[in-house]
């Protein structure tokens, strides 16, 4: 896209956000809590294609690319249980009485002051997604968003942007016109015009500082620009002394009855926790292990014990299963790399 075509999209989220008064931004929160449920069953539709974009293009494994599709969609109805429960906490606490989650409540906050709470939207958010976790990440900011009656406009990454063509279709059919937008092509071409039109309310970055910065200083009123930002990391992790000690099991053997010694290894276990949390999804996450801290002295015998695991690690292309994918390496961490 060229920097007109950007302005095209800016005057279309313009449009949906008119100032607060837009049609998503004036549905009732029950209302586009209903509507982003319709666009998680319209998504479940596209599991299976969304699933092989992701090893395709940017070589997730199948385990992986499962997982990051079946987290999101469960990230997305933890959110709504979220909003919901908090907004049946405030009613329970209001000194008026309340039937729905859309109406104000009053909470008496001192002898002579009383409160009225309510989450408004703020505008139009700007949201540039990773390419390593294309969906779970940017989806992680975009749909707080929405449900809360923001208008955004998505910048997809360059490479790891084609899952995103899946969607079009689901958010069409979910959400009203005008409501969720999409640019793509070059970062330096389409968002100077977007950031320095001063209509940006919010800006969602995972990536590096420079090109946090880099935006910031576009917008004519940084002060007021709301920022979500997720930048760099280098990870560690600390390796305590009794991790790198042998313990004792003994266990008797009921065949024979012979007591019969075991050598169990803490180390063995913790190894195997470090490459995963290093090298899951190739290393591919800003929340990978990047260095390693190990007792003085324990420094040989770790070395030698991770070139032997990461020797041991299956080779192949995304789509083939091996016996020892482990398919909860991508649950427990998941993150991005400077875009």
């Amino acid at each position: 896209m060229t920097s007109e075509d950007a302005r095209g999209v800016l005057e279309n989220a313009q449009r949906g956000w008119n100032y607060g008064r837009g049609v998503w931004t004036q549905l009732t929160l029950g209302e586009r809590i209903r509507a982003v449920q319709k666009l998680v069953k319209e998504l479940q539709t596209k599991r299976d294609d969304i699933i092989q974009v992701l090893m395709y293009e940017i070589g997730k494994n199948y385990p992986d690319a499962a997982s990051e599709f079946d987290r999101t969609m469960e990230f997305i109805k933890e959110t709504i249980n979220t909003i919901q429960q908090t907004t049946t906490t405030q009613q329970t606490t209001t000194t008026t009485t309340t039937t729905t989650p859309e109406q104000p409540h009053w909470q008496k906050v001192s002898s002579s002051t009383t409160v009225f709470v309510k989450r408004n939207a703020f505008g139009i958010l700007l949201a540039l997604g990773p390419y390593n976790y294309p969906l779970n990440e940017t989806y992680a900011t975009i749909i707080p968003a929405l449900l809360m009656g923001n208008v955004v406009i998505l910048k997809i990454p360059q490479v790891g942007g084609l899952v995103h063509l899946l969607t079009f279709e689901a958010f069409q059919r979910a959400l009203p016109k005008d409501t969720i937008h999409f640019v793509s092509g070059s970062g330096w071409t389409v968002l100077p015009p977007l950031m320095e039109s001063g209509l940006i309310d919010g800006l969602a970055l995972i990536g590096g500082t420079e090109a946090a910065d880099r935006l910031v200083r576009q917008h004519p009123a940084p002060h007021r620009l709301k920022l979500f930002l997720q930048l760099e990391a280098k990870n560690m992790a600390i390796i305590l002394p009794d991790m790198m000690m042998m313990e004792e099991e003994t266990t008797n053997d009921d065949d024979d009855n012979n007591q019969n010694k075991k050598q169990k290894y803490a180390l063995d276990d913790m190894v195997n926790d470090l490459i995963s949390g290093a090298l899951s999804y190739n290393g591919q996450r800003c929340t990978a292990l990047k260095i390693l801290f190990a007792p003085l002295g324990s420094g040989k015998l770790l070395a030698q014990k991770l070139s032997e695991k990461v020797a041991q690690l299956p080779m192949g292309m995304p789509w083939e299963i091996h016996p020892d994918d482990d398919d909860d390496d991508d649950s427990s961490s998941s993150g991005s790399s400077s875009s």
